[in-house]
């Protein structure tokens, strides 16, 4: 991630329109920060307070005041070590937002820093920080944060703050877009080179029209195996009464999904320990699960996953289950309506979140059907 041009910072000036304003005693000057990592997660603090403004649990930027002699860019990176452990650097300055604390009589200036987590090590909080904020670290994705900015507008504080963290948090979600190359990962394998399961027979090319011939244009025709290659199975394919391949709705070939790499058989307790690590990643990709290596999906794997209602199981061998007995393992996962994308090709690409892209050619009454699978990460 490299550093971010700026060109124009926020400037906004915040009243508080939750307490009665007096006066003003006091000025504080504050550096905050809106921190991501590489995988595009953000970081804040939880705090649980019990104080002057009243008892709630809210969400809020790292941070803190700048000290006598510090600068605000030195202050940030001395407070995200001291509240979330962490080293950062800072990307860029995304402004300043001035608001109020009626209640106590203060103006906050607080300066915001976009802030790349570069490591996590020890925190470093005063025992006033621990005692009185009981401060944790929350690992969130912007739109997880965003709904838990609006779930403490049930307090006058939680209103306060997010009124001035939600605008600097979607400044930074749109510089970070700004720009960003979208990575395309091709996960299928080529049709004429492909890998044919056992007994099925191989994809065959006919050149039809040949320009190195004479002829005025290049015309192939072409037959293969449903099962041929990169492809999907539907619930047809094992059972006589199950969806076919055009019945099945494309929902389960595009959307969230989760890489996870494992070797060897893929156990219930391996199954529950991916599909745990697909929801921390991002609740969304535990739904299509697609698996890296020389994996083989066992009876109590499948029954995991079935049980998990996901909507896609995919890896590069050319069946799910043992190659010499799969009958037993398609029937759980299809059964459960899960669909198989198999022979698909990952090893090029690192754990994680993606995007996949994998509909299949529209085969009406098919039991299954190739289909050209990518992977995209934003």
């Amino acid at each position: 991630m490299e550093k971010i041009l700026c060109e124009k910072e926020l400037r906004l000036e915040l009243e508080d329109r939750e307490w009665s304003f007096e006066y003003t005693d006091h000025d504080r000057l504050i550096a905050r920060a809106i921190v991501v990592d590489d995988e595009g997660f953000f970081y804040f603090v939880r705090a649980n307070r019990d104080d002057d403004f009243g008892k709630a649990t809210l969400i809020e930027t790292s941070g803190g005041g700048v000290e006598p002699g510090e600068a605000p860019d030195e202050a940030i990176l001395r407070e995200l070590k001291e509240e979330l452990g962490a080293e950062t650097e800072i990307l860029c300055k995304l402004g300043v937002v001035s608001d109020y604390y009626n209640l106590i009589h203060r103006h906050n200036v607080n300066n915001y820093f976009l802030c790349r987590v570069l490591s996590f090590g020890e925190k470093h909080m005063t025992q006033d920080e621990i005692e009185s904020f009981h401060l944790s670290t929350l690992k969130l994705r912007y739109e997880e944060a965003v709904d838990e900015y609006e779930k403490c507008r049930d307090s006058k504080l939680g209103r306060l703050i997010g009124n001035r963290e939600l605008p600097v948090l979607k400044r930074a979600r749109e510089l970070l877009l700004k720009g960003k190359s979208m990575e395309i990962y091709d996960i299928s394998q080529e049709v004429f080179g492909c890998e044919v399961y056992p007994g099925d027979p191989a994809p065959v090319r006919e050149k039809l029209s040949d320009m190195s011939d004479g002829a005025l244009y290049n015309l192939t025709a072409f037959s293969m195996c449903a099962h041929n290659g990169t492809h999907a199975d539907a619930p047809y394919h094992f059972y006589n009464d199950g969806k076919t391949i055009n019945q099945v709705s494309l929902e389960s070939f595009v959307g969230f999904a989760y890489v996870a790499e494992h070797e060897g058989e893929i156990t219930g307790c391996d199954a529950e320990m991916i599909l745990k690590d697909a929801a921390a990643a991002d609740p969304r990709a535990a739904e299509r699960i697609l698996v890296k290596g020389k994996a083989v999906l066992t009876k109590e794997g499948a029954e995991v996953f079935a049980e998990a209602g996901i909507r896609l199981f995919g890896n590069e061998s050319q069946t799910v289950g043992p190659e010499d007995a799969p009958m037993e393992v398609h029937l759980i996962m299809l059964g459960a309506g899960i669909v198989l994308l198999e022979g698909i090709r990952l090893e090029k690409v690192p754990e994680g979140v993606y995007i996949l892209s994998a509909a299949p050619l529209n085969l009406g009454g098919a039991d299954g059907a190739p289909c050209r699978a990518v992977l995209l990460r934003l």
